[in-house]
């Protein structure tokens, strides 16, 4: 079974539930800027991002663990959903996972690090957009709702419409800036599954909140300048990492890009 090809079959259908909504505005606006402004967002911890930036190759998780022991250790509660969703398609051990995004910080509950893929290699991907988490759509662990799951899928060139099918009923209560936040947080996103490489060179930008930067990164960095006592073996060794990232980033020319969000 191949989830691109369900993804892609589900155009006429979305097409035809978007003409339903475009007597209104507000969703022919809202439409028109995810079509022309999206791209994919990952959201990396630390460690990750900097791996990702030596190595120049995105790797999942079927990438990283050795064994199956080794990926149900690190999977955790989590092991037999994610498995079931991906061994369920072809090549799913080749999925990448990330978040459609038309600007800001993306799912900051899988790392502070948001990864902006350049819009032109997002757009020549093989892509799948989920309405929901693709969890949803595995029942109990047993098996993928295929039958769900095919009606809540789009392409890239439909994204756009799947979006506004989603949140119909949000808009009205949102201004346009609002709108990225509303499409991507912890709380709210259409996944997006690709299962072609991802390489550094397609980083566009790195993401990251003026209040995460500043505890920390700007905190550590003036005890340490002023040999403060209480600076922590951790503390160094997160400067350590940050420098390593800023290095890696400047050395690839990728932007740090800090969000003011107040």
């Amino acid at each position: 079974m191949n989830l691109f090809e369900i993804a892609e079959n589900n155009s006429t259908h979305l097409e035809a539930q978007h003409t339903l909504l475009t007597h209104d505005g507000d969703i022919l606006r809202f439409s028109s800027s995810v079509s022309s402004g999206w791209t994919i967002s990952i959201n990396m911890r630390q460690c990750a991002l900097n791996k990702f930036l030596k190595f120049g190759i995105y790797k999942n998780i079927y990438n990283l663990t050795k064994s199956e022991d080794e990926l149900e250790s690190h999977l955790g509660e989590a092991y037999k959903t994610r498995t079931t969703f991906d061994r369920t398609f072809e090549n799913g051990e080749l999925f990448k996972y990330g978040a459609l995004n038309i600007g800001g910080l993306g799912l900051e509950n899988y790392g502070n690090y948001c990864v902006m893929i350049k819009r032109t290699c997002a757009r020549i991907y093989s892509l799948a957009f989920i309405k929901e988490h693709s969890f949803k759509y595995v029942h109990n662990g047993d098996g993928v709702n295929i039958r769900e799951l095919e009606q809540d899928v789009a392409d890239g060139s439909h994204v756009h419409m799947l979006a506004a099918i989603k949140h119909e009923e949000d808009l009205g209560d949102k201004q346009d800036i609002e709108w990225p936040t509303m499409i991507c947080c912890n709380e709210n996103y259409i996944e997006a599954i690709t299962k072609d490489e991802i390489s550094e060179r397609h980083v566009d930008r790195v993401r990251v909140s003026q209040n995460y930067y500043n505890s920390q990164y700007n905190e550590y960095l003036f005890n340490y300048a002023y040999n403060i006592s209480d600076i922590s073996d951790d503390e160094i060794y997160r400067l350590g990492d940050f420098k390593e990232m800023q290095d890696l980033l400047r050395d690839k020319e990728i932007e740090l890009e800090i969000i003011d969000e107040s």
